[in-house]
């Protein structure tokens, strides 16, 4: 089971057309003014969302799991039961058979269900992830900018000759 909590409606927000916790609203709205503080909250909101990335993986693969060993259950119960009738089948109607199973349609359908949750995690790793970078990027092109600055240069290269 994923511990990603759900979201109550009146806790999100809505954000380029897209329904999102406030939560990640914050982890991925990126405050230049707010330079320093963003660098240092970073790493955290990324370690967050790899947190429930990595528990949305691992429900994915449980139930990827679980998916196969349902469908070898019914296969195993098919060709039992075809047997035991003196029929023989070919492997498309035992394909067939097995697809069509309430079990294998259940096991299918949590499958895809885990597998959408993760993907949806790992976009918002990558979100947050992308937000750092950004983030370098702004902090070099500051840096840069302020070098270009006679006053701060001055300041910087006397801090230099001091220590």
């Amino acid at each position: 089971m994923s511990r990603v909590v759900e979201v109550n409606p009146e806790e999100a927000v809505l954000l380029r057309d897209i329904e999102v916790p406030k939560y990640l609203k914050e982890c991925i709205t990126l405050f230049p003014e707010q330079l320093d503080e963003e660098l240092i909250r970073a790493p955290s909101d990324i370690a967050y969302w790899n947190e429930h990335y990595a528990s949305a993986l691992r429900d994915y693969l449980l139930a990827k799991n679980s998916a196969e060993v349902v469908r070898a259950r019914v296969l195993i119960e098919i060709r039992e039961k075809a047997a035991a009738n003196g029929q023989k089948l070919t492997v498309g109607d035992l394909d067939a058979y097995v697809t069509v199973d309430d079990r294998v349609q259940a096991a299918n359908l949590k499958e895809i269900e885990t597998e959408a949750e993760k993907q949806l995690l790992r976009c918002r790793v990558e979100s947050v992830t992308a937000k750092l970078e950004v983030l370098r990027s702004l902090g070099a092109k500051l840096r840069a900018e302020m070098m270009s600055d006679p006053s701060v240069r001055e300041l910087t290269v006397g801090s230099r000759s001091i220590g």
